[in-house]
């Protein structure tokens, strides 16, 4: 699991590809419970997602569902705006992301509309995937240190828990939590966006609002602002992490999940090759060597400690 966590600590402000199957686990958990209660059938689902245009009054009504447990949608049946475009921020600039919004964001007869044109527009612009995800934010890590002259030692301490108190990182931070959308341009936390982000790698919502009740405190500048969210958000995704590897089910499910990607071998060693074109693909060629080294070292330092409880 501690390899798993440095892997995930690599995406940064997403906080977590490590903890990617716990997202899966929470939307199929959301999608079943979505489904049961309003009866649609898999195939309007299924033709949903393919951007197939419907009048199935159940698929509208799975869709306002799912729309309110993802946070896209509030209780009160209101489009939650904040989201949606931290969303549309990773595929379109401000303007183009203001001018989808006010198309969009329109109230409808009933929600179940309203709904659904939120998710038609999710649809047509292709909401990206993982890998997608990942490269954008690499573009996204590397424009910021351009601008902000951050050096990669620093920038990996960091995506191993090593936070220094370091102006340069600080700047980093605000400029790739701006790029996000979760802080405002004039630097002001935008709540929800932190809220959707932690649901998405939490299956526990109560834990998720935990942490973000402490992360998300606003102190005397912008860039300690976003510096102190960025920071405790992740080191609560991380001792949620430390629980989940205590679990042996969960245990055997990732190294399955590990098995079928290529990174762990059918003796249950890691693949270093299948390990370096994934930090690669999320964080670039620089420093790759050095990240593996140290998420080998925890990974060992790991099974030592799991093996000594036997």
């Amino acid at each position: 699991m501690k390899l798993l966590l440095c892997l995930a600590s690599a995406a940064f402000v997403i906080a977590a590809q490590a903890l990617f199957d716990q997202q899966i686990q929470k939307r199929a958990k959301v999608r079943k419970e979505c489904k049961e209660l309003t009866e649609v059938t898999q195939e309007s689902i299924n033709e949903a997602h393919s951007g197939v245009v419907s009048v199935d009054p159940k698929l509208k009504k799975y869709i306002r569902c799912f729309s309110k447990k993802t946070g896209v949608a509030t209780e009160a049946d209101d489009n939650n705006v904040e989201v949606l475009k931290a969303k549309l921020k990773r595929v379109a600039n401000d303007e183009e992301m203001d001018k989808m919004v006010q198309k969009c964001v329109v109230k409808k007869v009933t929600p179940e509309a309203t709904a659904y044109d939120i998710f038609s527009l999710l649809v047509a612009v292709q909401t990206i995937t993982p890998e997608e995800d990942a490269k954008a934010l690499q573009k996204i890590k590397v424009e910021c240190q351009n601008e902000t002259g951050v050096s990669v030692e620093l920038i990996t301490k960091a995506l191993n828990g090593h936070w220094e108190d370091d102006p340069k990182l600080k700047q980093q931070v605000l400029c790739m939590c701006k790029k996000r959308g979760l802080v405002t341009k004039s630097g002001g936390l935008v709540v929800d966006a932190w809220k959707s982000q932690m649901k998405k790698v939490d299956a526990n919502d109560e834990e998720a609002e935990k942490i973000i009740n402490e992360c998300v405190v606003k102190k005397d500048t912008p860039v300690e602002t976003a510096f102190n969210a960025l920071k405790y958000k992740n080191n609560g995704l991380n001792k949620e992490s430390d629980v989940l590897a205590e679990d042996p089910k969960m245990n055997k499910h990732i190294f399955r999940l590990q098995r079928k990607t290529g990174l762990a071998t059918e003796a249950g060693n890691t693949s270093i090759e299948v390990l370096k074109t994934n930090i690669k693909q999320m964080v670039g060629v620089e420093g790759v060597d050095k990240i593996v080294q140290e998420c080998m070292i925890k990974n060992t330092h790991h099974r030592q400690e799991r093996n000594s409880r036997w």
